[in-house]
């Protein structure tokens, strides 16, 4: 799939992002994601695929790997769908912030 998208890309004179070519990018990679950042879990369960979950800082740990890989932007689903897991990302965006 990437050679394909790459490929595409070319002939569109647009390029992907890439951490060797940043000022090139015209074509960012997004992904979706399920976040479990409680005790709380079920979004594998109901075949939402595997979540991240864990501590505060594992779950920062766990987005920011995506920028190694060239993801320019993560969509994050939350789960369950209540105030008190919006509320444990409150120590996610906050680590976030720092780095």
């Amino acid at each position: 799939m990437p050679d394909t998208m790459y490929s595409a890309a070319s002939m569109a004179l647009r390029w992907p992002s890439s951490p060797m070519w940043p000022a090139r990018q015209t074509i960012g990679r997004s992904v979706g994601i399920f976040v479990e950042p409680t005790e709380a879990t079920g979004s594998e369960a109901i075949g939402f695929g595997v979540p991240v979950r864990g501590s505060a800082d594992q779950v920062a740990d766990a987005l920011r790997a995506f920028t190694e890989v060239g993801v320019t932007q993560v969509e994050c689903m939350l789960w369950p769908w209540t105030i008190e897991t919006l509320e444990a990302m409150r120590p996610v965006v906050e680590r976030l912030d720092r780095a």
